[in-house]
């Protein structure tokens, strides 16, 4: 794993974190620091949760979502991975979060993240309107 070390630097700063899942799996495909194996283990944890999420949204009385809904379902999963991996601060932490956790815990934290966060702001808004 020298590799590994030595890569990571090289697109640390030109991550897409708009879409920091995405990218970062795409970089570590090509580069060989993520394996097949553990890139299709990821993709099914993402495709698990996604059908869960949409049988959530449709109550589980539909199996057709818009096409547009779909996309952003989707992305509301990738969105718990990229909170996660981002509060990481660092993109070789985020590969071997990526490398050594399974994907359904790093969108757990990715939601207990965002959960708080949510929770912070509530408390700003309401400490702000009653000053």
């Amino acid at each position: 794993m020298e590799n590994f070390s030595l890569q990571i630097p090289a697109f640390e700063k030109e991550t897409d974190v708009q879409n920091y899942t995405l990218d970062l799996l795409s970089k570590c495909s090509a580069g060989g620091l993520i394996s097949d194996k553990k890139l299709m283990e990821i993709r099914s944890g993402l495709n698990k949760e996604f059908t869960e999420t949409a049988e959530q949204y449709t109550r589980r009385e539909s199996s057709s979502l818009s096409k547009k809904r779909a996309e952003l379902l989707y992305s509301s999963v990738l969105y718990r991975s990229d909170v996660y991996l981002l509060s990481l601060r660092s993109a070789s932490k985020a590969v071997d979060s990526l490398n050594t956790l399974p994907i359904d815990m790093i969108l757990k934290e990715g939601q207990k993240l965002i959960l708080y966060m949510m929770k912070i702001s509530i408390f700003s808004m309401r400490r702000k309107n009653t000053s």
